[in-house]
């Protein structure tokens, strides 16, 4: 892509936007566009599309046959089409591309070429600047503009379940098992047999208000360990009529014993 600077005899100039077609490899391969401004350095808006010209232009500077004046680079880049071109030499109607000037510390932009009517074209820069460069040629992908460092998070947002709920419970000592005993022991939640309420300095109230005491259930995250839990807590209620539930609260944590795993804790407040 170049844009030359073309001086007619009688000292007007104008400027000749000159695109290669990336699907075309005949000589007259470069979309051209009359520019009253230098295409780099502003807004274009209407611009005539010219017949397609030679791709010796790419690399001409001087003087032109036939007393049609002179041309002179001034600016050249590359581009990327994003509305895909076919190998006709039909210019589509609705085109876009990024442009990017070989210039220091120039950025690319989006354009979009939009047909007017007879041969004035429309160029807004809808998109820029970017100022990651595009590779060279028509192919490859686009980079993106550099991404925004992510602030790092709190230290309190980055706690895992078991660093919000440290449940660390010692397993309950184990005898020594005997020759021919199994060392296997099984772990249960079981009702007392005793009177839960003889170990109370104060008794439950029926009031409706303020707790006394609480009793802890847990169990594994499985369906019948859910169900479990269910009768062990009716199971109690249902021995203890006297007791009025105040307050019913649960969390989720490691349960430290033979194993770790997680376990739902419930604890209900009577």
């Amino acid at each position: 892509m170049v844009v030359l600077r073309h001086t007619l005899p009688d000292g007007s100039s104008h400027f000749d936007w000159m695109i290669e077609h990336p699907q075309i490899r005949s000589e007259h391969r470069l979309i051209t566009f009359r520019c009253v401004s230098k295409p780099n350095q502003s807004e274009l808006g209407e611009v005539e599309k010219l017949q397609d010209h030679r791709a010796a232009y790419l690399d001409f500077e001087g003087e032109l046959s036939g007393n049609r004046g002179a041309v002179i680079r001034v600016a050249q880049g590359r581009v990327r089409f994003i509305t895909p071109l076919s190998g006709s030499d039909e210019f589509p109607r609705r085109t876009e591309a990024l442009i990017q000037w070989d210039e220091p510390d120039h950025p690319a932009f989006r354009y979009k070429f939009e047909f007017q009517r007879d041969n004035i074209w429309r160029t807004p820069m809808i998109h820029g600047p970017l100022y990651d460069p595009l590779p060279p040629g028509y192919s490859g992908p686009v980079k993106k503009e550099p991404e925004k460092p992510e602030k790092p998070k709190k230290e309190e947002e980055s706690l895992g379940l078991d660093d919000t709920l440290p449940i660390d419970l010692a397993a309950e000592s184990v005898a020594p098992a005997q020759p021919g005993q199994s060392k296997i022991t099984t772990f249960e939640q079981k009702l007392s047999a005793r009177r839960h309420e003889d170990e109370w300095a104060r008794s439950p109230n029926v009031t409706g208000t303020g707790a006394i005491h609480v009793k802890s259930f847990h169990c594994r995250l499985t369906g019948d360990s859910l169900e479990f839990l269910d009768r062990q807590i009716n199971e109690w209620l249902d021995a203890h009529p006297q007791y009025e539930v105040k307050m019913v609260t649960s969390a989720m944590g490691t349960w430290s014993g033979k194993l770790k795993e997680p376990n739902l804790i419930v604890n209900v407040w009577v």
